[in-house]
């Protein structure tokens, strides 16, 4: 059968995977692991191939591989379903398999461009580096292949010895640039002509952190010791808070001294990096499926690529593979400078999963070892957003006696998270400090003026100086919704009703089921006197309020009885309006 015909079979093949023969009581009892197939249910190729698409649909790669393997049984020769079989075996980490497969598309047809690309890697892991040359060049142009083909070949010719980087063209492109400069590294060239390649490298903007860190950290290694620096303060532009830059930064301008560098040792290594740098790209870019394939190739070539196991983890973590993306965070080594960030965000995971209790316990782990402060503001956070609020201040409190008892410029956010925490407690004095503390270090950050106002303005205090903040906020984030609630709640409590109506009646279609936005809507509805929208805006408030019985009970209330009109504005019509609507009601 051709996959077409199979495509046709799929849109009427059953959603799990297994067709039902009849439609008796038991029609619908799916066997689970290895157990038996009641008489009355069939596996069919149709089925198989359905549960294989929405498996990989899913991010299930493995299961996605196990079904069409299934589908593969019924159709050998098949090569369409051997090239998703080949793909689906890579995603899921079985690459001997995804290379036994690509051998045999070969076979079939010799200018498959990414199973030339698979058999590559099998080349690269045995240094047949002719081969290597001879299988890329085989490859046509277009293929998926054609932007890394040239970076693969240079290190193929390097591990015999070459030094050919020509055809790479580095002045061209940031990334033949770096391998470039890799190669020469790795070939142990003079530094001078190292340094020489990096000045091209300077020349380029579109050069990342990642590759910054590598390129200084090389030059530091072959004693280029100022140009190192203007690199680490490179990186220190695009990312303030990056750490190993720091130090390095700090340890140079110190005059102490730096642990060296890795160096490559075989060329697989660098075709491994080559193969990262692609799956780095195309996670920017969001195709996760590619992104997966092309680290996987990386990590088969060089398994102690760090940065390709922590890229596999922030795949798994956008699709949703939470278990894995846990077990990939947690087996980053101590020794790496990924380690910190790989446990922070296994934590994240844990909570996110439902772990709360381990999430805490990996971070209070972690400080233990490094004496990271990051980690204690992280149990704080993950208190806060379990609502532990006392919790959460005393795990902020003490996070600030361990930085010296003050919070400063890096450690503002905190400061912000304390805030919100003690507002949440009731403790409005301390919450007010602590966001205008905050403010001093972030005067211009949209949200935190946005809760000092929202904050302020709902205790009915500071009215005008709220208003300037939220207004400030709202110029910062004109389409938020949260904030735009904000302008209109502050000019609702001024009194200025009409004037708050429009910033209300956006913040609703921002968030249309937000319920503390559909309650004031519904508030200054009332209060110009368009009562029966006002209720109509409660009613939507309380069907979406079914966790906050404290706001359901206000609404409640409300959509009864009504509320007070604000004095000053009653007036005839209005109370007339107002009295026909409850005389409909009733009725």
């Amino acid at each position: 059968m051709n996959i077409k015909a199979l495509m046709v079979m799929v849109m009427a093949g059953a959603a799990c995977g297994l067709a039902f023969a009849d439609e008796g009581p038991d029609a619908k009892r799916i066997a689970h692991g290895n157990a038996a197939l009641p008489l009355h249910i069939r596996e069919t190729q149709s089925g198989n191939f359905l549960a294989g698409q929405f498996a990989q649909r899913h991010q299930d790669w493995d299961t996605a591989s196990q079904y069409i393997g299934r589908v593969l049984n019924y159709d050998p020769t098949n090569v369409e379903l051997q090239k998703r079989a080949m793909i689906l075996a890579m995603g899921s980490g079985e690459t001997s398999r995804a290379i036994a497969s690509a051998r045999k598309i070969v076979q079939q047809q010799a200018g498959d461009g990414l199973a030339l690309l698979f058999v590559t890697l099998d080349d690269f892991a045995r240094q047949d580096y002719k081969a290597v040359i001879s299988s890329l060049s085989a490859m046509p142009e277009g293929s998926i292949a054609d932007f890394v083909r040239p970076i693969l070949i240079s290190w193929a010719k390097a591990g015999m010895g070459e030094h050919d980087i020509a055809s790479i063209k580095s002045e061209d492109n940031p990334l033949y640039a770096y391998h470039a400069f890799l190669i020469a590294d790795y070939l142990n060239k003079p530094p001078a002509d190292i340094e020489a390649v990096a000045d091209k490298l300077i020349t380029l903007s579109a050069v990342d952190a990642y590759e910054l860190q590598k390129i200084a950290d090389i030059l530091l290694r072959n004693g280029k010791t100022e140009k190192a620096k203007n690199f680490y303060t490179m990186i220190l532009a695009q990312q303030p808070d990056n750490q190993p830059a720091q130090d390095k930064l700090a340890a140079i301008k110190a005059g102490s001294a730096v642990a060296d560098a890795p160096q490559m040792q075989t060329a697989e290594e660098g075709a491994a990096e080559a193969m990262f740098d692609m799956g780095r790209i195309l996670f920017r870019e969001m195709s996760n499926d590619s992104a997966m394939v092309f680290t996987r190739m990386a990590l088969h070539l060089n398994p102690s690529l760090t940065e390709g196991r922590l890229m596999l983890a922030h795949i798994l973590n956008r699709s949703e593979r939470y278990d894995e993306a846990i077990k990939v965070y947690l087996s980053i080594p101590a020794g790496s400078p990924y380690y910190k960030d790989a446990r922070h965000s296994a934590a994240d995971l844990l909570e996110r999963d439902g772990h709360y209790e381990q999430a805490i316990g990996t971070l209070e782990k972690l400080y233990k070892e490094s004496g990271d402060v990051g980690s204690i503001i992280l149990i704080g956070d993950l208190e806060r957003r379990a609502e532990k609020y006392v919790d959460a201040i005393a795990t902020y409190d003490r996070a600030e006696k361990i930085v010296g008892g003050t919070f400063n410029d890096p450690y503002w956010h905190v400061l912000y998270a304390r805030g919100m925490a003690h507002e949440r407690q009731g403790n409005y004095e301390k919450a007010e400090a602590d966001l205008l503390a905050a403010l001093k270090f972030q005067p211009d950050h949209p949200y935190l003026l946005n809760y000092l106002g929202y904050s302020w303005a709902d205790h009915g205090k500071n009215l005008d100086k709220a208003k300037q903040m939220i207004e400030k906020a709202v110029s910062l984030r004109p389409d938020d919704g949260y904030i735009a609630d904000s302008l209109g709640w502050v000019l609702y409590r001024e009194g200025d009703y009409h004037a708050a109506l429009p910033h209300l009646e956006k913040a609703v279609e921002l968030l249309p089921y937000d319920p503390t936005i559909n309650d004031h809507l519904g508030d200054v509805y009332w209060q110009i006197g368009r009562m029966t929208e006002a209720r109509f805006q409660w009613n939507r408030a309380l069907n979406h309020a079914e966790d906050d019985e404290t706001l359901s009970a206000g609404i409640r209330e409300k959509i009864a009885a009504g509320m007070p009109l604000a004095p000053e504005k009653i007036n005839g019509t209005q109370q007339a309006k107002a009295d026909k609507d409850d005389a409909a009601i009733k009725r």
